[in-house]
């Protein structure tokens, strides 16, 4: 534990010296701030006379929290990634698991070490501007917070890098996919307010409006947005931690993976309930808190295989290598996705889904007033659509197959082609009856994939939905069967393989 407060560790230092050394690191700090000196001397030569000191200092401001964004995002970033694939690449990361270095402290180095520039000149941008907000009379409260808000937001992010350089075994550099994301925010996160928590674009869109004195967030938007960031940075460090220190593991164990689904419902709710105090609404865009909560359990159900792919994973590790399980990972599948249906209908149906401001129920969600007509189908959908894909991980990994491909597979055949079909075999059928009714005939096909049955159950589709029901059911029960074999199948060999 003590890898959580002690920055200076090896590889923090490594990672500095790496970088020239203080007197390089600071030197650079100096060229740049020299750089935004000339920058300011030239764009107010260019301002037409008699302009203000307070509308130079606010555009200067404007551009650089625009840098500021910049460095710390794709700069923190790039630098990470770089530094996780070096070592990669020289085998100096097996040479560090051979060490006594303990794994949280070598993450944090990864997270710290490479990052010590960007942060210095990020630290340079906040007093340069803290000067223009002096000189122009400016808000500096705005400025300083939307650049801590940037700056927690960052570390977050810089933290799934690490994870993701650490888990995937091929460092990729998504600074720029998390640039996009911030930038095109106001567009994606009106469907998904939950990954705009969870993934850190929502604190970032918020912090360049707070760092130029027009804050969007209000009422407890900004306090949420805070400690999410706060959660996602631990849980990222952590997970990146264990397959620093097991590679052959999962990253989440079943009973982490849990908690990661846990804390995407409360985010869910969270993003659903409070979508208009995050800051990121479009205004005149009324009525999208059904859509909110179809696409909530959409991603729910893809975020619940995790605990799966966790439990299959160490099915099949304990059976190779002819020992006990511990006690959290040897639980039935069928009990895990029992639990895991269990707490994404009894989060997500505690309460109403509310208007994008927060002020109009759309229709009732919660348990009691939705009741089994909705909720009954809804369950069996998602507990149909997690078996089988339990069943085809088991199968995946007891015949060495590559459990991402063959799932994949599997969600666009079984998932996605009912509900892309039935779809187009309705407007055809629409274009040959009547082409001037809008209503599409949708059948009961279009239930037969578990996002299917969750879209028509919350939209009140006419159709029936035991039909689907039943094909999935066949399904699931099918690709157990197939998983259950598979993996008593790998059982016997190795006991043959011990007499």
């Amino acid at each position: 534990m003590a890898g959580f407060i002690r920055l200076t560790n090896p590889i923090w230092w490594i990672q500095v010296h790496m970088l020239g050394g203080w007197k390089r690191i600071l030197s650079y700090c100096g060229v740049y701030l020299a750089i935004m000196v000339a920058c300011t001397l030239a764009y107010r030569r260019m301002e037409p006379p008699g302009t203000s000191l307070t509308s130079l200092c606010s555009g200067l401001l404007h551009a650089l929290s625009i840098l500021q964004m910049v460095i710390l995002v794709l700069g923190g970033c790039t630098v990470i990634s770089k530094a996780i694939s070096r070592d990669m690449q020289t085998k100096m990361i097996e040479s560090h698991r051979l060490s006594a270095m303990d794994a949280l402290g070598t993450m944090w180095g990864y997270l710290l070490g490479p990052t010590i520039m960007v942060l210095l000149l990020w630290a340079v941008g906040v007093l340069y501007g803290t000067v223009l907000c002096g000189l122009g009379g400016l808000g500096l409260q705005g400025w300083l917070g939307g650049g801590g808000i940037l700056l927690l937001s960052c570390l977050s992010i810089w933290s799934l890098v690490v994870f993701v350089g650490v888990a995937a075994q091929k460092p990729s550099n998504v600074g720029a996919a998390v640039i996009g994301l911030a930038l095109l925010g106001r567009f994606w996160v009106i469907f998904f307010p939950g990954a705009g928590l969870f993934l850190g674009a929502y604190p970032i869109i918020n912090s360049y409006w707070l760092m130029n004195s027009r804050p969007a967030a209000y009422g407890a938007g900004m306090p949420i947005m805070v400690v999410t960031c706060v959660v996602m940075l631990f849980i990222w460090i952590m997970a990146a931690a264990r397959k620093y220190r097991h590679p052959q593991r999962c990253a989440f164990g079943p009973i982490a993976a849990l908690g990661v689904l846990v804390v995407w419902l409360v985010l869910s709710l969270l993003g659903i309930g409070q979508f208009a105090s995050l800051g990121v609404s479009l205004g005149a865009l009324t009525g999208m808190g059904q859509t909110h909560f179809i696409a909530a359990l959409i991603v729910s159900l893809f975020v619940g295989i995790l605990p799966l792919h966790s439990l299959a994973s160490a099915e099949i590790r304990a059976v190779r290598a002819r020992a006990r399980a511990p006690w959290s990972e040897r639980a039935s599948p069928m009990v895990f996705a029992i639990l895991i249906v269990v707490l994404i209908c009894g989060l997500l149906g505690v309460g109403d889904v509310p208007d994008w401001d927060g002020r109009t129920a759309v229709y009732p969600t919660n348990l009691q007033d939705a009741g089994f007509a909705r909720w009954l189908p809804c369950a069996v959908a998602l507990l149909c659509g997690l078996l089988a894909i339990g069943g085809l991980l088991r199968f995946a990994y007891s015949t060495g197959q590559k459990p991402l491909f063959l799932c994949s597979l599997f969600v666009v055949i079984a998932w996605g082609f009912p509900i892309v079909g039935d779809v187009g075999w309705a407007n055809w059928k629409l274009q040959m009856s009547d082409p001037y009714n809008a209503t599409l005939p949708f059948s009961w096909i279009f239930g037969s994939s578990p996002p299917g049955t969750l879209v028509a159950v919350w939209t009140d589709m006419p159709i029936t939905f035991w039909p689907g029901l039943v094909v999935q059911a066949i399904i699931a029960a099918l690709l157990q069967l197939l998983g259950y074999r598979a993996m008593g199948g790998e059982r016997r060999r190795r006991l043959a393989g011990d007499s």
